[in-house]
């Protein structure tokens, strides 16, 4: 596979573990109830290491974390926002 190919599901797999640790927090706004700690948080750690494994594949572990660390960052900010505007847009609010 190319190098790009492999950056993006490394960064779809990261941004997947992040909306994993979002859907186990109790103010969460995307479903009706929160999921378990265990179940969002082993998902969020599998996916986490998951992509950071893929990135090990085309550039070094610590760079490799580095990258991990700045996409789960950006997807814990921007995440939780677009769920909440979704959430006062569906509400008539926004």
């Amino acid at each position: 596979m190319s190098d790009g190919v492999l950056s993006l599901l490394a960064v779809a797999l990261v941004a997947a573990g992040g909306i994993c640790f979002y859907l186990g927090t109790g103010r969460q706004q995307w479903l009706d109830r929160s999921w378990t700690i265990r179940a969002s948080g082993g998902g969020g750690i599998a996916l986490l290491g998951l992509g950071w494994l893929v990135w090990c594949g085309e550039i070094r572990p610590a760079t490799a974390l580095f990258a991990v660390l700045t996409v789960i960052m950006a997807a814990l900010i921007l995440v939780p926002a677009a769920v909440a505007l979704w959430a006062a847009s569906r509400r008539g609010g926004a």
